[in-house]
Parts: C-alpha cells; sequence; structure tokens
C-alpha cells in the first residue's frame, strides 16, 4: 500500500505515467529473467544482496517471533515483491491516481494490498506439504529456475511489445459484461 501510494504521488508529482511504470516493469521481467538464466549474474546479484540479506535475516531472527517482526518481514517482502508485479501493480496505480483524492487513491491502494495477500497467505499453507519433500523440489530447482527465466524474459518481451494489452482485449471480449463491470469498479 505504501509503495503504491508513493506511486502514485510520484505520478502526479514528477509526472509518471502508467506507460512508465508499464516499461519500468517489463525491463524489470526481463532483466529478472536475464538473471534467473545465467549463473554468472546471479552470482553476481548474490554477492551484491548479501549485505542486504544478511541484514534482513537478522532482522527476522532478532524480531520475527512477534506480530512486529513480521510486519517487518512483510514489509520487506514487500518491498522486494512490488517491482515483481508491475503490470498489476501499473493498473492498481493507475486506477489509484484515476481517483478524486489520495485517501480513495491510499484505500484502493491498501484493497490492491489486501487482495494480494490472500493467495500469498493460501500459498504458504499449501507449501508445506511441498517444502516436506524437499529433496524432489531441489533437484527439479535448475530447471525450474531456467523456465521461469524464459517465462519472465518472454512476459517483459511481451509488455514491450505491446502483446500484453492485445491479450487483454482479446480475453475482455469473450468475458460477460457483469465481470467487466466488477472489475472495473463500475
Amino acid at each position: 500500500t505504501v509503495i503504491g501510494v508513493v506511486l502514485v504521488g510520484a505520478s502526479t508529482t514528477l509526472g509518471v505515467t502508467d506507460v512508465h511504470v508499464r516499461r519500468g516493469a517489463a525491463v524489470m521481467l526481463i532483466a529478472a529473467g536475464a538473471v534467473l538464466l545465467s549463473p554468472r549474474l546471479q552470482d553476481v546479484l548474490s554477492r551484491a544482496a548479501s549485505p542486504l540479506a544478511s541484514a534482513a535475516a537478522r532482522t527476522a531472527a532478532g524480531t520475527g517471533r512477534g506480530l512486529g517482526g513480521q510486519f517487518v518481514v512483510g514489509a520487506l517482502l514487500g518491498a522486494v515483491w512490488s517491482p515483481c508485479v508491475g503490470p498489476t501493480l501499473g493498473a492498481a496505480v493507475g486506477l489509484a491516481a484515476g481517483g478524486d483524492s489520495l485517501g480513495e487513491a491510499t484505500l484502493m491502494m491498501f484493497l490492491f494490498g489486501v487482495g494480494s495477500a490472500i493467495p500469498l497467505v493460501a500459498t504458504a499453507y499449501a507449501s508445506r506439504r511441498v517444502l516436506a519433500r524437499r529433496g524432489a523440489l531441489l533437484r527439479s530447482a535448475a530447471t525450474g529456475k531456467r523456465v521461469f527465466g524464459v517465462t519472465l524474459v518472454l512476459m517483459g518481451a511481451a509488455v514491450v511489445a505491446g502483446l500484453d494489452k492485445m491479450i487483454e482485449a482479446a480475453i475482455l471480449d469473450h468475458l460477460p459484461q457483469w465481470w467487466i463491470n466488477l472489475i472495473a469498479g463500475v
């Protein structure tokens, strides 16, 4: 919510548009995919991020048991996760920026955050069973990393080329009007 509100504020103050957010998100998707496809880039990123990861681990270990600690860990996750949801966050920021007030934008970003958190919490609970079979998961990690890297690069390229908007338009043509109204908040 905080990052979304900051982006909305930046959009009005600095003239950042949804096109800028989309392009930035596409570049980040392609960069993340490239890192997943290159062991050398993974090593460079790992060394560069090591101090931040160590600080986050110390914070989680020191405060992670209580609600405050979980809030800090969640805030760190939110800050890291925000760029990964570029197109979706861009759409939410665009809707929030079109609101009549900063309060309305904040409410919209808060609801986006709550809606995003629900599947994350469900995934966390569902992942317990998967993590119990950790050996099989680790053996398939290299393949999964490559598949995910290729997927991110392709998604980033699709955003740059505008294919995501074409796919969105094609999907909207087939959705019932009541669903479109629900999504658009009409």
